[in-house]
């Protein structure tokens, strides 16, 4: 991580101000995400630099943040980014971000529409789960036991026969 000259570093061991043209901060390994996205916001961290970029980019997906925060926090960072540097951050943003992010967020809605399927079929075929049978659904993330159960509520005869192999267990 480089630091500019009118800036400082914040690390766990505290503030470090800079000196000269340009100097290598403490080191940050291990720092709490939200440190490193903190010293990034106030230009403690030169994201025209390569490495910097990376280290900002696995601190954002470090955070765990939910779909609203993360894209808030990627906004942060690519508004105090140079326009060079932005460029280079959408570019790993749109890498990271799909790699990581978005499959977890297009899992989650697979598992929607699939929970939405099955309580679909079960209407269809006047099948009516009762409350704890359809929190159960509802509740569920588990994309191959969604699709186990899509495929027994086309032959179920009761809405428990859909959850009957995992009573077995």
């Amino acid at each position: 991580m480089v630091v500019n000259s009118d800036s400082a570093i914040i690390a766990e061991d505290g503030i470090h101000p800079a000196r000269g043209r340009r100097r290598q901060p403490p080191p940050m390994d291990g720092a709490s995400p939200y440190l490193i996205l903190f010293n990034t916001v106030i230009g403690a961290v030169d994201l025209g630099a390569a490495d910097d970029r990376e280290r900002a980019i696995t601190a954002i997906n470090a955070t765990g943040a939910n779909f609203d925060d993360h894209r808030t926090i990627c906004h942060v960072i690519l508004g105090v980014a140079s326009n060079a540097a932005r460029e280079h951050l959408e570019k790993l943003m749109s890498i990271s971000y799909r790699s990581e992010f978005v499959d977890g967020w297009f899992e989650q809605g697979e598992a929607r529409a699939k929970r939405d399927d099955i309580l679909r079929v079960l209407k269809f075929r006047s099948l009516r789960p009762g409350p704890g049978q359809r929190e159960r659904i509802e509740s569920c993330n588990d994309l191959a036991t969604l699709d186990a159960w899509f495929e027994r509520s086309f032959t179920a005869t009761a809405v428990d026969q859909i959850f009957e192999d995992e009573e077995d267990d």
